[in-house]
């Protein structure tokens, strides 16, 4: 008997396969997959920009952390301990960086604005100083910095680790709920340790400007010396970008050098001064470059070039107002070849903008591990020497922030400053006067604002720390280019690498690829074996104590009611 009835039931069920289907699969279906059914994707790729990790002098900066392999909370959860968390750059600036540390976090990722000038006013001098105190803090463990990309946004939107309310620490009980329920993202990175990068090999570009029988012989023409640094530095390699510092100095100076060169063709007296063009390497390590082209000249008693240079003017930070300000360390001596060019450049500042320069006078500290301007190297060895910046003094900390990006430079107020130097050293080498100086404005020899908008495009393109400065980096291979076609006597001169003379290792990676992936709390699985073995357990029962056939056969008669399924004497039959 009880065989007949279980052949009845399994006969309707497969004459009726997709009834039974709704009936008992897909609440279950729903159940098992409907927590798990988002929009967003679940695996992410992104670049993360790890924070400057160098030794100098046997003081660490930065973090030597690398591998990221953990769970991600916000600041936000009830709980970070021994998870990688994410906070942004305003909690960045508003939270004690020490204290959440202490938290036990295992890692920590910063994200910062996509437009870096988006960050203004008392916020931007926070971010900096957060900056400096970040690479002097002890930190073991690895940190990040990532910019929020379109994609980056909707992955840091999806981190619902508190209950929908944004800005709403979360309660121990959702704590507990999302541990149960919730979904987490999981980061892992490409790269695992840190590796003294042993291949950086830093160079300055050398040329002159001059006459070339007197470049071969020993005879001593007096010389002036523009320098600017290739190199930018920030708080994450992979975001500095250095526009201000020093991408603008540089395109100044390489401008100076299409005009000089080329007036010096144009020219049929020879120059009475000659210009060295140094494009030093290492400038945000205690301008490594210069220090170590004047050692060389310190050393070489018989070709020494000391003797020589009457001034040094290095440019650093001169994108934003005009006319910059002439930082010295000594004031120049009334009618020395410094003092009689600083009158020049006083007398061309009020002629351009109806105010001369200002002179700021600041001893060197030699209590300070690092120099503040580069021609405190050149006043070490007595060499009359001046930088030409528009930072002031208390702003000379964005020289090293990652926040000096393109848009902090001027280019009209740029332009003004090549135009404003090219006159003086123009004055200086062929002894123009007065009305003389008129050739400057011709069309081949006026300054350029689209050259110096186009190098400043080129400089600012892609970071150039010095981890990246490689002799094939594209901003390496332009400059040098340009050089050798305008300058006589250009040598790329190599640094010794030996950290004995540079005292300075470098660590890398800079960027890291890591990858997101959104999964389940493992309570997750713990709680579908629960519903899946009490609902097989209900099911059980059902088909042991309750007439299945009579309710089955009260379900299936609209369903199979115009199909060739017929009820006869109370038994599922199909017509022949």
């Amino acid at each position: 008997m009880l065989g007949e009835h279980l052949c009845d039931v399994l006969d309707v069920c497969r004459q009726g396969w997709h009834s039974m289907v709704w009936v008992c699969l897909v609440p279950l279906t729903i159940l098992l997959i409907g927590p798990a059914i988002r929009p967003a994707v679940a695996v992410h790729h992104f670049t993360f920009h790890r924070i400057q990790h160098y030794e100098v002098s046997g003081s660490l900066r930065g973090s030597p952390g690398v591998s990221l392999n953990c769970e991600v909370r916000t600041l936000f959860s009830a709980s970070v301990a021994r998870r990688c968390l994410v906070i942004s750059w305003k909690e960045l600036i508003t939270k004690d960086i020490s204290s959440v540390v202490q938290k036990g976090i295992v890692a920590l990722i910063i994200a910062v604005p996509q437009n870096m000038n988006s960050i203004q006013g008392e916020d931007r001098d926070a971010f900096v100083e957060t900056e400096q105190t970040i690479l002097k803090m002890d930190l073991q463990i690895p940190v990040y910095f990532v910019v929020q990309t379109p994609e980056v946004k909707d992955w840091l939107d999806s981190l619902d680790f508190h209950s929908g309310s944004v800005n709403t620490p979360q309660t121990t009980t959702e704590e507990l709920l999302q541990q149960v329920i919730g979904d987490y993202y999981y980061i892992s990175s490409s790269s695992y340790s840190a590796k003294a990068i042993g291949d950086v090999k830093m160079s300055n570009l050398i040329g002159r400007i001059g006459d070339e029988a007197s470049l071969q012989s020993s005879e001593q023409q007096p010389m002036i010396v523009l320098v600017a640094h290739l190199d930018a530095i920030g708080v994450a390699p992979g975001l500095s970008y250095g526009a201000n510092s020093d991408a603008s100095g540089v395109a100044v100076l390489l401008e100076i050098v299409r005009i000089l060169s080329t007036l010096k063709q144009t020219q049929r007296s020879t120059p009475k001064r000659e210009l060295l063009v140094l494009i030093s390497a290492g400038g945000k390590f205690n301008f490594l470059g210069t220090k170590k082209w004047l050692s060389e000249q310190v050393d070489a008693t018989e070709s020494s070039l000391l003797g020589k240079i009457q001034y040094a003017v290095c440019l650093d930070g001169v994108g934003e107002d005009f006319p910059p300000k002439v930082y010295v360390s000594r004031p120049p001596k009334e009618g020395s070849p410094a003092h009689r060019l600083f009158e020049v450049l006083n007398e061309s500042a009020v002629n351009i903008a109806g105010n001369a320069a200002q002179l700021v006078h600041k001893k060197i500290n030699l209590a300070e591990d690092e120099l503040t301007w580069e021609h405190e190297q050149f006043s070490l060895v007595r060499v009359p020497a001046f930088s030409l910046s528009s930072l002031s003094l208390n702003r000379i900390s964005e020289r090293r922030s990652i926040l000096d990006d393109r848009s902090t430079v001027q280019i009209p107020q740029l332009t003004k400053t090549a135009h404003w130097l090219a006159d003086a050293l123009a004055r200086e080498m062929f002894g123009l006067e007065g009305n003389d100086t008129r050739i400057l404005h011709d069309n081949f020899l006026a300054v350029s604002e689209e050259n110096i908008a186009s190098w400043l495009e080129i400089l600012t393109r892609q970071p150039r720390p010095l981890q990246m400065l490689t002799p094939d980096h594209p901003v390496m291979v332009a400059v040098k280019d340009y050089l050798t076609k305008r300058l006589v006597d250009f040598k790329v001169k190599p640094l010794n690498s030996d950290k004995a003379e540079s005292d300075i290792t470098l660590y890398g990676p800079v960027d890291v690829v890591v990858t997101a992936s959104r999964t389940k709390q493992p309570f997750f699985d713990l709680l579908v074996t629960s519903i899946i073995a009490i609902y097989g357990g209900l099911m059980f029962l059902l088909l042991q104590y309750i007439d299945i056939i009579r309710i089955t056969r009260s379900w299936m008669r609209p369903v199979v009611s115009g199909s060739a399924i017929k009820f006869r004497n109370g038994r599922a039959v199909k017509y022949q």
